[in-house]
């Protein structure tokens, strides 16, 4: 069941990740070519194939940093860091990829799109991990627990696990403690 929900999550993270990149893209051209004085506009079918790249380069390196994977022990601003650190070589790549394949893409718009990428990405990173603490705080999203069980289900099964553990000699154990004393004495 939690591989399950974590592919689940994993792939509406991922959505997530790729409409904000393609806003941040949209966004990045727009105020580039709007508010920015500039000697002409790139043709579309160069924006549309660094637009590409960009879908392409971004969850490619996001997967290799590690984003798409649990670590609830994370704080908010690791998240983010890592965020940032994965945003950073993303657009490296894009740089160095845009530059071999074709004509150099406007250097401002990049700039601009890594930061508003940035910028969008961690909002989303940010709103899942509060969505989802929110729903696991209520018992919504709970991976140690069956779909479907109740909370009282739950702490049953919870103190069953432990006696089990007391029984078996185990971390529960309150005699354990004393017999690795007295095996070490």
């Amino acid at each position: 069941m939690f591989t399950r929900f974590q592919r689940f999550y994993n792939s509406i993270k991922l959505v997530a990740d790729l409409v904000a990149v393609a806003f941040a893209f949209a966004l990045s051209f727009y105020v580039r070519f709007t508010f920015f004085p500039h000697e002409s506009v790139p043709p579309m079918n160069e924006t549309l194939e660094t637009l590409a790249l960009v879908l392409v380069i971004f969850p490619v390196v996001f997967r290799g940093s590690n984003l798409y994977t649990t670590n609830r022990g994370r704080t908010h601003i690791q998240e983010v860091f890592e965020v940032f650190k994965a945003t950073a070589l993303s657009t490296l790549v894009l740089v160095g990829v845009s530059y071999f394949i074709r004509e150099r893409y406007s250097r401002l718009t990049i700039l601009l799109f890594a930061g508003f990428a940035f910028t969008a990405l961690s909002v989303v990173r940010l709103s899942f991990r509060a969505l989802f603490n929110e729903l696991r705080r209520r018992g919504q999203a709970r991976e140690d627990r069956p779909a479907g069980a109740r909370r009282a289900d739950h702490r049953a099964l919870q103190r069953a696990r432990r006696g089990a553990r007391a029984r078996a000699g185990g971390p529960g154990d309150p005699r354990a403690a004393d017999r690795r004393a007295g095996a070490a004495a």
